[in-house]
């Protein structure tokens, strides 16, 4: 999703090029509000197209089976584009993981941390859930993810789609304390290999070491970040 290359300047001195990838995360429904969510995804396409940009865009799973969102990738997407997944739980993705639906009555999505992400089910519904969403997403587009995101994860589930899915990059939210309901705090700024202890820490051995590096969504400034 991000990267830090270096290259050969003048006289073989090594150069750092920071390259930066817009992330572009869709969901198939927002419960809390009426909302057109396909339009910001156009004007996204509109401005990555006129700036040239590379792009990854992540499709909920309920974007992936429902909507127009697929199609119109499809249609409008370049080279320098990718698609890949949102790895938050919704309803649609919980039936078809076979998973019991934890949301708040009419909500098809739940803001809610234990609901909405993979910390709040067991170690058995992560893996299922985790099957569904990329089996699905295969079928749909012909190919494994190879960038998931969300803005909480787990080692479990890392672990999981890492080993059996080949992913090529994981994301994750920025720290940050007492917003959207959780607080992350103290893990690496830039991208980083996870413990299959803890995904929020750098694996300290390859033993246990997932093999898909993690980025941070929300760039951070390295000098005043924690001030």
């Amino acid at each position: 999703l991000s990267s830090l290359l270096l290259q050969q300047g003048p006289a073989g001195r090594s150069v750092s090029t920071r390259c930066i990838n817009v992330v572009n995360f869709i969901r198939g429904v927002e419960p809390r509000m009426p909302t057109d969510l396909l339009l910001p995804v156009q004007k996204q396409m509109e401005l990555i197209l006129e700036h040239r940009l590379p792009a990854s865009w992540l499709l909920q799973y309920d974007a992936l089976v429902s909507g127009a969102f697929v199609a119109f990738l499809k249609a409008q997407m370049t080279g320098e584009q990718e698609v890949g997944f949102w790895f938050e739980m919704n309803e649609k993705l919980c039936n078809a993981a076979g998973v019991a639906w934890r949301g708040r009555p009419g909500f098809e999505w739940d803001s809610e941390p234990p609901v909405a992400f993979t910390i709040g089910y067991s170690k058995a519904e992560r893996v299922k859930l985790a099957d569904a969403a990329m089996q699905t997403f295969e079928a749909t587009c012909g190919h494994f993810p190879r960038a998931v995101a969300s803005w909480n994860w787990d080692s479990i589930s890392m672990a999981h789609v890492s080993e059996q899915y080949g992913v090529d990059a994981f994301a994750v939210c920025r720290d940050q304390i007492a917003t959207d309901g959780f607080t992350i705090w103290g893990a690496p700024i830039a991208g980083y290999f996870p413990s299959k202890v803890n995904c929020w820490s750098q694996a300290l051995n390859v033993r246990n070491q997932i093999h898909t590096p993690v980025f941070r969504m929300l760039g951070q400034d390295p000098v005043y970040y924690y001030q």
